[in-house]
């Protein structure tokens, strides 16, 4: 039987989202207007659509963003093997536990988000940092919206931890 809440499979999954949430709040310190795609759509249409230079920056973001959000579960779940943490058998029951443990891990990032990033900073404390221009800070003041996006994020982690639980299985029949 597995124990998910060994206390390394806990730390990764602390990493993961200190990295993730790290990487959202230095974008949001260069420039707030990066994430508007994520706000709701009739704040949207109160502020101009992003520049070509803006999207540009989003989509140099996006790319650390992704690297991370894949690969860091994949560098977890390959570590926790070598350590006999996650015992390796059958590759269906290896993938298995891998995308549970990887999952958990996104969990643990969305859930990080909710509350550290959506609730604290943008919700209860609105630094200067985060307003988008043009946007008064007290209509981002929406709990039950980011809370909304929390649940639809949870249907949302299933694939990148697809993903990685199917890279690191490969890798992992590869080495052996």
């Amino acid at each position: 039987m597995y124990r998910f809440t060994d206390p390394s499979i806990l730390a990764y999954s602390g990493l993961h989202a200190l990295g993730l949430c790290a990487l959202i709040v230095s974008s949001l310190f260069a420039n707030p207007r990066l994430w508007i795609h994520d706000l709701p759509k009739d704040l949207q249409s109160r502020i101009p659509a992003k520049t070509v230079a803006e999207q540009r920056l989003t989509n140099l973001v996006g790319i650390p963003f992704f690297i991370f959000v894949i690969g860091f579960p994949i560098f977890a779940v390959l570590n926790l093997t070598q350590a006999g943490i996650l015992s390796v058998g059958d590759p269906l029951s290896t993938f298995a536990v891998y995308l549970v443990v990887i999952y958990l891990m996104n969990f643990v990032f969305n859930l990080a988000d909710l509350l550290v990033i959506d609730w604290f900073l943008i919700c209860w404390w609105t630094p200067k940092f985060i307003q988008v221009p043009g946007l008064p800070g007290h209509l981002m003041k929406n709990y039950r919206y980011h809370g909304k996006a929390f649940f639809r994020g949870l249907l949302v982690i299933v694939f990148p931890s697809l993903i990685s639980a199917s890279i690191a299985l490969g890798i992992n029949l590869w080495n052996t």
